[in-house]
């Protein structure tokens, strides 16, 4: 298969893996396969306290629906690109003011990228480890708004004054 010197530079392949869950109306669970090029990994940037991993695990791992079910779609990198093009996707939409709104928020990043656990040949121990520090980050982040949602921290600045009292 010949191929361009730009394709051969900035594509890739990935996998995309469509799993049903099982259902009455089918006799067992249904998983559809799929590989394609890529010539960019796209990254919904929403909210703060948010960097290129997260990003990223949105779109390897994600909740669709398809054929009216719910369904999980898993890809993986088959082939990583010598250059590989990650593009932000900033413009959101508002659904209780019905508005679309571009996101504004800061995306953590290190000079390096390991992209290793999105790998479709990965060790099935690595990528389940990888989604159990992901969940529990989700969950720690989730806990942390709940707690900090429309409110002021009150006791935090109670204890930097007491603090400050103390060091004067």
């Amino acid at each position: 298969e010949k191929r361009s010197v730009v394709k051969s530079l900035f594509y890739g392949k990935i996998r995309q893996r469509l799993s049903l869950a099982p259902d009455p109306k089918r006799s067992k669970s249904s998983v559809h396969d799929r590989e394609d090029y890529f010539a960019h990994l796209p990254v919904n940037v929403s909210s703060e306290s948010f960097d290129l991993y997260d990003g990223l695990s949105g779109y390897f791992e994600d909740d669709v629906e398809f054929e009216n079910s719910k369904a999980k779609m898993h890809v993986s990198l088959v082939e990583l690109p010598p250059i590989l093009q990650i593009q932000l996707q900033r413009a959101q939409f508002n659904r209780e003011t019905l508005q679309p709104y571009k996101s504004h928020a800061y995306v953590k990043f290190g000079e390096t990228i390991c992209m290793d656990r999105f790998l479709d040949d990965a060790p099935a121990e690595k990528k389940a480890r990888a989604k159990e520090i992901q969940a529990e980050l989700n969950a720690g982040r989730e806990r942390i708004q709940q707690l900090t949602q429309g409110k002021v921290c009150y006791y935090c600045w109670m204890d930097v004054l007491g603090l400050t009292a103390v060091l004067m």
